[in-house]
């Protein structure tokens, strides 16, 4: 799935959830500033089933990827992640001797 122009993978479990119990899926940023934290809450994704499970994941995903893109860049600054994202996060890993 693209994200931020990069090619990488996204958790499927918030689309997945939404789509099995028909739960609202929404998209939601808390950002801090000099008078405090503020939430941003969006409109529900759309969740309707329209095929097979796995396409509605892939779909339900992009469009949450999107949201979560639109807000990131209200506040990039406030945006960490704990672990590597993109596939160019990840360190080269060495290619194993095959002579020895």
């Amino acid at each position: 799935m693209e994200f931020f122009g990069e090619t990488t993978t996204l958790p499927a479990g918030p689309a997945t959830l939404a789509l099995r119990t028909g739960a609202a899926l929404m998209p939601v940023a808390i950002f801090d500033n000099a008078g405090g934290c503020h939430a941003v809450v969006r409109p529900p994704i759309p969740t309707e089933r329209t095929g097979k499970l796995r396409h509605d994941v892939e779909r339900v995903t992009r469009l949450l990827a999107i949201e979560i893109e639109d807000l990131i860049r209200r506040e990039p600054e406030q945006w960490h992640l704990l672990q590597p994202n993109w596939p160019s996060d990840r360190p080269a890993r060495p290619v194993a001797d095959t002579d020895g």
